[in-house]
């Protein structure tokens, strides 16, 4: 039942704006309000004013050829493409390096045209696919490479963060005000070089086009940007900022000079020292470990932690840590000072506070123009170092004694008043080999400690500090609470991450110390809680209550496991658990303030006072756990260095959170290294930085160079918890991304829909529009086409835009030929640009909203569409002359050198024909081409797929092209696809007059209905699949009706069939007459002997008429409406049941008002048996599956199929369509007042909705929580329209109970026994003795409605006029997904 699987399939449109700031608020690590700054001219006058005089700048310029008459002479007045500035702006560069520093400087610093790297955030981190990734995204840009004692050297002399001194954006003059797509560049570049020169305290670094320049500067309060400024104008400025970019004094590039470095003639680090202040109060210089990389954290600003290996004069070693503190934050130094003594606890040796501070970087603030800075000051702290995280360990024994003595100190500093509020692996050391207890695991770390009032702290619980790994439900959940009722921080909130520490560890990890092999279900759980604070939450809270996960829990773990998991991890389990629906039950007794702002008594206070006990319950799990492996043959098995990490101690030390705390608005993450790596390696490492021919990966732990910072094998890991989301990066290929997006449009496994066919389809597919002696006369008489070429097509075209116009002619002139003028009339190439959907990062997985960047045009591709004229064909968007409603096909247009980019190709055509059969509804097919300067390839759409043909020359082969330009550009339109039963009259000026569609009637003769042209018909928006499409009709009597066409796979049972048996059942839509067999997407395809690869599954169109009913139960005007319907709904569902049918897709649109005078059993009908079962015995005999149905709706068990163990996936049954009304109420009064009128936005209900639409595991987790959460009382109350209140605790408090009680008790059979016996029979049902209550558990729903509405029947809770909705509306509740 549990499981934490984080993936949005949904469509987000969000424009390139967006897009970008998105983009760079994961790279940053918080949102950018708070730390982007730009400042006025003054700033970039005066930041390096003292680094030359006006004199020798004048005497520069007057000597430099490349500067006269007030220009840079060697950059371009207007490039036509940026490629054109790279290697003027570096000679330019040089020179300035070369004139003011001589040959020595050049020495230092040389400027390097390369490709820098781009950080890729996927729309779909589809762990899925199985395409191979390629290499990251780059950007070419100018380096200044620098050798100096701060700088290392990359592998083989080339290029990287590590030996840059700053980086040199270059643009086109035309792009200089896309500040956010300069932002991306310059930090991502910036977080490399904080990595990589873990010493370095900011960075400086520009963009400068042929005209314009702007000076960036970064540091760990965020970012500050000049405004542009001319160049040309103003050479002095600029020339001042390119020597102070490439100076060699390493203060002015940003370097913390406390920390040396000694290199050797060959470039290598020899030795190292650091000077700080000792214990007594006095300098002393430490001795750096060369041998022992720092720890830098990845995200860019925040407290920056970086720690140090040292030793003192004795050869002791201890650890530095260096980090930013925001102004007004607490002394980590002083709770350090506070907890000196206590066992279990890292002892402080020294404090230097005041080192630096971000505003002394920054020049003067009254320069800033726009956005709010925060200061925040260096401290470095002085510790002992002890072992390496308990991630190390490599026995039980080991394990349990580091974290029950972790548990123990953590008392320790609960008696002295301090709460940890950051427990993670990489806060907890392993003590010395040596160590007694008490000392075996050590506590580190007390970057966001605070200290306790009472029996909490004064602090609200807060989702922001921490790591969403580890934290407890309580802070997760912050977000949610209503504002006075969010809880105070408290030991319990800390006891408790150490049970989501210790989980994670037995689930990452073998008994030895070995990291476990790859499982699905432990790998989806720890993605899960990494995710958002609500994700975290709702999976975090169903893994404590699913009756069934100590099932998935054991049969996942390393057996090694088993000798303490039933008493201690199960113990530690039920601890957390009742811990937290104890606290879930108080939360809403009281506000956390009085009404003067200050602390109400605690209503949690009942359950804190209890401290000794609670405490001395979880030690004592863990004594007796060790006393029962103490004379265990359980022993330690050394792990490979290679496994594990070499420098643990640092990266302990380093770890700080990566949340944002209520006072501190950005830090690092607690994560260590192993625990990034471990959680989000097995998608493959991101950290490298990998270029084309210049930039080598980062050092590795086996570079030759130990000083350089540990590279993260999954950066993400650190901004995922400064975003609130899941964690998105992912360096995917391009080809991958694309592969992505059309699975989304094409929506259904790309495997199963794509079919590549051989040549012979295309030379086949349109061999009889016309004989090859007119072809021949064609070419004969054709002016561009001689000599075996098309003569007005480019041979080396250097852009795509020089062949589209090419093209069009050459189109029309085919047209022209074939069909003379009348065709002409009728069909015209038109070059234009078509809109391209955008699949943005959905940071909608916790419901957080995205900044309101105003949202500009989508992108667009130009190609070459076909306008057409004719029956089937619709008017135009206004302004254009042609669009989705009127164009035959689009011709896309590429170059020879990417014509085999196949999946680009098919996403462009797919977006077309999607949009094609949205507008031209009586569509079946839809074909088009893709075009270069040589070649052509045909693709095919319909509602099986996707076919395409191979390339082919098109000058060797202009038979086969003319033939496919007549099919795509056929006046015929059953050619080109359409379905010739249904026929559009229309008078001259193209306005559509009346239509008629053919078809079967009752009598099983053809009749022809009157189609209404008032109403447009709705089809469905993917591609691939049913393509349901609705008419609204009249027959000769003009009563009105539904027709609906759709297409079934072979195979599948009839919807007819089940409507003929629910014929007469009230409240059940009533069918007319059926016609089947009226196409098949096999007879599309051409002879099945000519496909290459793929699979092809043919479906069948099928024409079913129907009664018309009322509009979707969403269009209810009062609140007696809504419940008549749905009640009258619910008995309907009962009849049905009784002719053993069940509905498997209950969702509004398939429930329908009836007549608004309608009686009893008559004033809901519930339509749309596509999806429906016949009943075996008590159930179907098909599994719960989470992929029928819509997920807004489905039951928490079908939304848990795909993560039961195998063998016991349950069958779907009445009591899952039962509960998926209770939804459906839900959603409305969530969604809607009482009145029928919308809901304004609401942050709980938009994300709730929301996270019932995400992905099954996710809304299965999220749905448990609604139904036995004691917190979803007092949200839903607060949520819904006040009108509402009058069935809320009656009847919706009544249905939900009543929909936990079934989910439970199913949930607590879930394993008892196998769907299947080992024959593949059914076995006997484990839920029958609940399904026999079939009559009970209806009469039992019914009657809450029923004594609902007797309640709400005298009152005087009136009907609203209801605003008149598009009959159109009407038609999508009949075609259903």
């Amino acid at each position: 039942m549990y499981s934490a699987i984080l993936s949005s399939d949904s469509a987000c449109f969000f424009s390139p704006i967006h897009q970008n700031h998105v983009r760079l608020r994961k790279i940053v690590g918080q949102d950018l309000r708070n730390c982007v700054v730009e400042a006025s001219n003054s700033w970039a006058e005066k930041v390096y004013e003292d680094i030359s005089t006006p004199a020798a700048i004048t005497e520069y310029l007057n000597g430099y050829h490349g500067y006269l008459d007030g220009r840079w002479t060697a950059l371009p007045e207007s490039p036509p493409c940026v490629t054109q500035l790279h290697d003027p702006i570096r000679d330019i560069i040089s020179s300035i390096i070369g004139h003011f520093g001589g040959a020595q400087a050049l020495e230092a610093r040389e400027a390097v045209v390369c490709d820098v790297p781009r950080e890729t955030f996927s729309e779909d981190d589809d762990s899925d696919s199985d395409d191979d990734e390629s290499e990251p995204p780059t950007s070419r840009a100018i380096l200044v490479r620098a050798a100096g004692p701060s700088f290392s050297s990359s592998t083989n002399s080339s290029m990287g963060p590590s030996n840059a001194a700053t980086c040199i954006g270059v643009d086109l003059d035309s792009a200089a005000g896309d500040i956010l797509g300069h932002l991306g560049l310059m930090t991502e570049f910036a977080k490399d070089v904080f990595i990589t020169q873990p010493n370095r305290r900011y960075l400086r670094s520009m963009v400068i086009t042929e005209r314009q320049a702007q000076l960036f500067h970064f540091d760990r309060s965020g970012i500050q940007y000049s405004p542009l400024f001319d160049i040309h104008k103003r050479p002095e400025v600029f020339i001042r900022i390119v020597l102070g970019l490439t100076t060699t004094n390493e203060r002015i590039l940003g370097f913390d000079e406390s920390v040396l470095w000694n290199k050797s003639a060959d470039g290598r680090r020899t030795s190292g020292s650091l000077k700080t202040i000792g214990s007594d109060n006095k300098p002393v210089t430490y001795s750096l470990s060369v041998d022992e990389r720092p720890i830098g954290r990845s995200s860019l600003a925040g407290r920056g932690t970086t720690c140090w290996v040292v030793k003192n004069n004795q050869g002791e070693r201890l650890i530095v840590k260096d980090y930013w503190v925001a102004d007004g934050q607490p002394s980590e130094f002083e709770l350090l000072e506070e907890a000196k003594g206590l066992r279990g606890v890292c002892q402080v040796v020294s404090y230097e506070d005041n080192r630096a501070h971000t505003r002394d970087f920054r020049g003067d603030p009254s320069n800033f123009v726009n956005g709010t800075f925060k200061n925040r000051t260096n401290v470095r702290i002085v510790m002992k170092a002890y072992g390496p995280s308990i991630e190390s360990f490599t026995s039980i024994r080991q394990l349990l004694g580091a974290l029950r003595d972790a548990i123990a100190a953590h008392k320790r500093l609960v008696a002295r008043k301090i709460i940890h509020r950051d427990i993670s692996p990489g806060n907890i050391l392993l003590g010395e080999d040596d160590a007694e207890e008490g000392n075996k695991g050590v506590i580190i770390d007390l970057d966001h400690a605070i200290r306790m009032s009472g029996l909490s702290s004064q602090v609200l619980a807060d989702f922001k500090t921490g790591t969403h790994l580890f934290m407890p439900l309580m802070a997760l959940r912050s977000g949610q609470f209503i504002p006075a009722y969010v809880p105070l921080y408290d030991y319990l909130d800390d006891l408790e991450a150490f049970f989501w520490v210790f989980a994670y560890l037995i689930f990452t990890y073998k008994p030895n110390g070995e990291r476990m092999e790859e499982d699905d279900f432990l790998e989806r759980t720890i993605q899960g809680w990494l995710s958002g604070p609500l994700a975290s939450h709702d999976l975090k809270k169903c893994f404590l209550d699913s009756p069934t996960i100590a099932y998935e829990i054991r049969a996942s773990i390393d057996p090694g496991w088993v000798v303490i998991f039933e008493d201690l991890f199960l113990g530690f389990h039920a601890f957390t658990r009742e811990i937290s629906d104890q606290k879930a039950k108080l939360v809403y007794e009281s506000r956390t303030k009085l009404p003067d702002g200050s602390l109400a008594p605690n209503r949690f206070d009942p359950i804190l006072v209890r401290i000794d006990e609670h405490y001395d319950r979880v030690l004592t799990l863990f004594d007796t756990a060790l006393e029962k492996i103490q004379h265990s043959k359980l022993e330690a098995v050394p792990t490979s260095l290679d496994s594990r990490q070499t420098t643990p101690t640092l990266a302990s030390f380093s770890s700080s959170p990566a949340g944002t705390s209520s006072d501190d608005s950005v830090s690092d993450s607690t994560s260590v290294t192993s625990t990034a790596d471990t959680c989000l390696e097995r998608n493959g490492s991101a950290s490298g930085v990998d270029v084309n021919t210049s930039i080598p990966p980062s050092p590795s732990p086996t570079s030759s160079d130990p000083t350089q910072p540990t590279s993260r094998s999954k950066r993400r890991f650190d901004e995922t918890e400064l975003d609130d989301e899941a964690p998105q990066e992912s360096k995917r290929s391009p080809a991958h991304e694309n592969r992505v997006r059309l699975r989304k449009i094409v929506g259904q496994d790309l495997g199963v829909s794509l079919l590549e066919a051989n040549i012979l389809w295309a030379e086949k597919i349109y061999q009889d529009i016309s004989t090859p002696l007119a072809i021949k006369q064609y070419l004969d008489v054709y002016a561009g086409y001689r000599d075996g070429r098309w003569t007005t097509l480019p041979e080396s075209p250097s852009a795509v835009t020089e062949l589209h116009n090419p093209i069009r002619d050459i189109v029309n002139s085919i047209i022209s030929h074939f069909g003379e003028l009348q065709a002409l009339d009728a069909r015209e190439a038109i070059v234009c640009d078509i809109p391209r959907e955008v699949f943005g990062n959905d940071e909608s997985d916790d419901g957080d909203e995205s900044d309101d960047d105003e949202e500009s045009e989508p992108p667009a591709t130009r190609v070459v569409l076909l306008k057409a004229t004719g029956p089937s064909f619709n008017f135009p968007p206004p302004g254009s002359r042609v669009g989705f409603t009127n164009a035959a096909t689009c011709v896309g247009v590429d170059l020879d050198s990417s014509a085999t980019e196949i999946v680009s190709h098919v996403l462009l055509m797919a977006e077309f024909a999607k949009e094609a059969f949205i507008k031209q509804p009586s569509r079946c097919y839809v074909r088009t081409m893709l075009v270069t300067e040589h070649q052509a390839q045909l693709f095919h759409f319909d509602r099986s797929g996707i076919q395409y043909s191979p390339l082919f020359n098109i000058h060797e082969r202009p038979e086969v092209f003319i033939g496919i330009v007549l099919g795509l550009s056929t006046t015929n339109e059953r050619i080109l696809g359409f379905d010739n039963s249904i026929v559009w009259n229309r008078s001259a000026n193209g306005t559509m007059t009346s239509a008629t569609l053919k078809t079967i009637g009752i009598d099983q003769k053809p009749v022809t209905y009157n189609l209404s042209v008032d109403e447009d018909p709705i089809g469905r928006s993917s591609l691939l699949g049913r393509g349901t499409t609705c008419w609204v009709v009249k027959n000769a009597q003009g009563e009105r009706l539904i027709v609906k066409d759709y297409w079934v796979a072979d195979g599948q049972p009839s919807e007819f069939e089940l409507l003929e048996e629910a014929k007469g059942l009230r409240g059940v839509c009533q069918v007319v007459s059926y016609e089947d067999n009226r196409a098949h997407t096999r007879d599309f395809r051409g002879d099945p002997s000519n496909f290459v690869n793929g699979t092809f599954k043919n479906r069948t169109n099928v024409r079913i008429v129907m009664k018309a009913y009322g509009p979707s139960i969403e269009s209810f005007t009062s609140i007696r409406q809504l419940l008549g319907a749905l009640r009258d709904a619910i008995a309907a569902h009962q009849l049905l049941v009784s002719r053993k049918i069940i509905h498997r897709d209950i969702s509004p649109s398939n429930i329908l008002l009836g007549p608004e005078d309608g009686e009893t059993g008559d004033r809901g009908v519930v339509i749309d048996l596509d999806h429906a079962l016949k009943m075996r015995g008590l159930s179907s005999d098909v599994l719960a599956d989470f992929e029928t149905g819509t997920h807004l709706f489905q039951s928490v068990i079908a939304l848990g199929s795909g993560d039961f163990l195998p063998g016991y996936t349950p069958l779907y049954d009445y009591l899952d369509d039962l509960e998926a009304f209770f939804w459906v109420l839900t959603y409305l009064m969530l969604t809607y007042k009482p009145n029928g009128d919308r809901m304004p936005n609401d942050h709980f209900q938009y994300v709730t909705v929301k996270r019932w639409l995400a992905p099954p595991s996710f809304a299965h987790n999220t749905k448990s929580r609604v139904l036995d959460s004691p917190i979803m009382n007092y949200q839903l109350r607060h949520s819904v329209d006040s009108g509402w209140l009058v069935i809320f605790d009656d009847l919706f408090l009544g249905f939900r109970a009543f929909a936990n009680e079934i989910y439970t008790q199913k949930s607590e059979l879930i394993y008892e026994g196998h769907t299947y016996l080992p024959d593949g029979s059914l076995a006997p049902n484990r839920f029958g003795h609940i399904l026999t209550k079939v009559d009970e558990h209806y009469a039992r729903v019914l009657n809450l409605f029923d004594a609902a509405l007797e309640k709400i029947e005298g009152s005087d809770l009136e009907t609203v006029e209801p605003t008149l909705l598009p009959s159109s509306y009407i038609l999508l509740l009949y075609s259903s997904v």
